[in-house]
């Protein structure tokens, strides 16, 4: 029975594969010198696993927008929208205010967390799209809703029904935002 080696990648350089594609089987020299030396033979088969360093390198060198990249972009941006507030009682807004506001060592770490990032969200995207493009993506959004509340489709009584739709609606604002100049680089920069 063959038994498995892992080893952590921590360069993009080192990584024996893309994203997508299998990895390549004994690449560790260690490994391969007991397979030369043994005939031929050796009881393991390597899997490089990529560590969270190598992953985001690899992605950051990357010019073309994948559609995984956008789906972590707006996972980020409900992340950081939704744990600022939401209407339930899981957000910071809500246990800011059920301590009347007391800004406690705990609070104070939780809002910093959060400052940084609607930092990076908002200069990312106002990097890409512009203040005027935020603008216009939030007033286009804002159009859309009362159009579509003013045909009855919207239940506009329910609060929480437009604060969850307002929640993801800037989350995805983000996220374009986010991916927008990737998008743009990656239609312009020739294939291959």
């Amino acid at each position: 029975m063959n038994q498995i080696a892992i080893r952590a990648v921590t360069r993009p350089a080192d990584l024996p594969m893309t994203f997508g594609s299998s990895p390549r089987l004994n690449d560790t020299p260690k490994l391969n010198d007991r397979l030369a030396a043994g005939g031929g033979q050796t009881p393991y088969t390597t899997i490089a696993v990529p560590t969270l360093s190598a992953i985001i390198a690899t992605m950051a060198g990357s010019a073309r927008l994948t559609l995984g990249g956008f789906f972590a972009r707006f996972a980020f941006a409900v992340l950081v929208v939704g744990a600022t507030y939401n209407p339930t009682r899981y957000s910071f807004y809500a246990w800011a205010k059920s301590t009347g506001f007391e800004w406690r060592p705990p609070t104070v770490f939780v809002a910093v967390v959060l400052l940084i990032g609607w930092f990076i969200c908002l200069r990312l995207t106002l990097r890409s799209m512009g203040g005027l493009g935020l603008l216009l993506a939030n007033a286009f959004l804002a159009a859309l809703y009362w159009l579509v509340a003013s045909w009855g489709w919207l239940p506009i009584e329910n609060v929480a029904v437009i604060s969850w739709l307002g929640l993801f609606s800037v989350a995805a604002i983000l996220a374009v935002g986010m991916s927008w100049t990737r998008w743009r680089r990656s239609r312009i920069a020739p294939s291959g």
